[in-house]
């Protein structure tokens, strides 16, 4: 009834404002330093089954960890820093809406869930919101008014985006209010700062950032539980059969082949300038392999030196390389290529062009349910000047924006998978998956020939020529308008074989290349680990005493 909604409503308010106000005093508390949120001393055994059960604070608690003289990363997310004892921790405070984002993520996943019109129940027809569409008679007519709609813009791109979900309904001003309050420098100015820790504090502040509001994590709970990403044949796991394998490329420069190896992973395009903090140093690193994918070394571009196991350095030549894989591929590939060049550009245009009961509408709302409210407050957190990820990113907005404009032109992801690893068949990098040592390729290629199958079944069972369908064939044409663009456009001619090629790779990307490049929790969880805790103590007094020695 209109009371009991109208409570709702105010209870849900209340909630935001209640949230608000937690979230600034947990921030402010953490700017003074106030003991009672920083603690010192071993975490105990109840600590270390929280760090173990929950999805830590993801990139949101910027733990990263201090070698000698040496920041390992200061730029962006660190990738599950050492926190041996023989380490030094450095808790990277990159301003205070960082540490405080959790909060109000978690809030945004709570409105989300009371936004839904679907509930428990399957999608239907009838309760697509009609947002481009009437009903008129047995059928669908376009409406006179057209919604709400931002505009994305990537240098000479532009990418349409809607306020409102088909299921879940108008994201209003109070949910974008809450993005441009954390992105407000009046509100929360930019303060840099630099906290150097033990490792129990800086467990201890991580597990305080994962916040749980009624049963609800800030990130989702991770699926995957890595023993430890900290040794060497960590970087293996990583770059050939997890995040880091959509990188790894054939190495073309033969003295460099000859010295390190056949294959190699370049982050050199987050090499940028950070903002003027002592504290912070630019990313971008080439991770070389040998044939058995042994890592054989690591050029460091701020640095313009090469690392190799068994040197001083060697430790934090790792983890720099380590967090500028995963920032490259969490803004380039996910962001950028995943949500905003194919997610948001289907989404829109399905929902443009193709009436709510049209077939291939009803295919595509298997893979994009919730899609567009995702997208949309996504682009208000991670895009804008000052966003919580631009702050998080130490790189000034000037950067920062255009290695976003540049991942968007460079999107090759309407390629159908199978025709991009054909390129590298005759390539050690293809060899390598004949030998099945790289399931990117194997296992990304035997799905795709199942997603394939799947839409082309769906589609024949339609009856539906779409050459001559007027829906499909403006629907095709929009998504094509902004490939062409891109690093791939697709073909001109809306014909059977290309529409199933295209949504083939279209469900393609946002489900299995998605929950590829997507693994963020796993990667970005901390863990209290002992790994290697003799062998790297000794190396690291080594290197001190070394330094030592120079200095006198």
């Amino acid at each position: 009834c209109w009371c009991t909604s109208n409570v709702i409503q105010l209870i849900i308010v209340a909630m935001r404002i209640l949230f608000i106000i937690i979230a600034l005093q947990f921030g402010m508390a953490i700017r003074r330093g106030q003991k009672g949120h920083i603690e010192s001393g071993e975490p105990d055994e109840s600590t270390e089954k929280k760090l173990q059960n929950s999805v830590g604070s993801g990139p949101f608690s910027f733990i990263g960890a201090k070698y000698g003289d040496e920041i390992a990363a200061g730029a962006l997310p660190t990738l599950n820093p050492p926190l041996t004892n023989d380490t030094l921790p450095v808790y990277a405070s990159l301003d205070v809406i960082t540490q405080t984002f959790p909060y109000l993520a978690s809030l945004g996943t709570i409105q989300a869930n009371a936004n839904a019109t679907i509930g428990g129940e399957n999608v239907k027809n009838e309760n697509v919101g009609e947002i481009f569409w009437t009903k008129k008679g047995t059928g669908w007519a376009p409406k006179k008014i057209a919604p709400a709609i931002f505009n994305a813009v990537f240098g000479n791109i532009t990418i349409p985006i809607l306020f409102e979900d088909e299921h879940f309904g108008v994201v209003t001003g109070a949910d974008l209010g809450i993005l441009r309050l954390v992105s407000s420098t009046t509100v929360f100015p930019i303060d840099d700062r630099v906290v150097y820790t033990d490792q129990s504090t800086s467990i201890k502040l991580a597990t305080q950032l994962a916040y749980f509001p009624q049963g609800v994590a800030s990130l989702p709970v991770s699926q995957d539980v890595f023993p430890e990403l900290e040794s060497d044949s960590s970087l293996t796991q990583m770059f050939f059969y997890g995040i880091g394998s959509v990188l790894v490329r054939p190495q073309e420069n033969s003295g460099l082949r000859r010295k390190y190896g056949p294959f190699v992973a370049d982050t050199g395009i987050v090499h940028r300038e950070t903002r003027d903090n002592p504290g912070f140093r630019p990313l971008g690193a080439k991770v070389f392999f040998d044939s058995d994918q042994n890592v054989t070394g690591v050029y460091d571009y701020y640095k313009k030196k090469y690392y190799v196991p068994g040197d001083c350095d060697w430790e934090a030549a790792k983890f720099m390389a380590k967090t500028s894989a995963f920032t490259l591929i969490t803004f380039k590939h996910h962001l950028m290529w995943v949500h905003h060049m194919v997610s948001s550009v289907v989404v829109f245009n399905k929902v443009k062009f193709l009436p709510p009961d049209h077939p291939i509408r009803r295919l595509l709302t298997m893979f994009t349910l919730r899609a567009s409210r995702v997208n949309i407050l996504a682009n208000f957190a991670l895009i804008p000047d000052h966003s919580p990820i631009h702050r998080a990113t130490a790189i000034p907005y000037e950067e920062y924006s255009s290695l976003l404009e540049v991942s968007a032109r460079t999107n090759p992801l309407w390629q159908p998978f199978p025709d991009y690893v054909d390129k590298f068949e005759n390539t050690v990098l293809g060899k390598l998956a004949e030998e099945d040592k790289f399931p990117f390729f194997t296992l990304g290629v035997d799905y795709w020939h199942v997603v394939q199958k799947f839409v082309h079944h769906w589609v024949e069972e339609t009856g539906m020529n779409p050459m001559s369908d007027g829906p499909t064939k403006a629907f095709y044409r929009a998504v094509r308008k902004v490939t062409k663009q891109t690093a791939f456009k697709l073909p001109r001619r809306p014909t059977y074989e290309n529409l199933v090629t295209m949504l083939t790779q279209f469900i393609w990307v946002v489900t299995g290349f998605h929950e590829l490049v997507g693994t963020v929790v796993e990667y970005t969880r901390v863990r209290y680990s002992h790994y290697s805790h003799e062998t790297s103590a000794g190396r690291r007094s080594l290197c001190e005493r070394a330094r030592r020695h120079v200095s006198r």
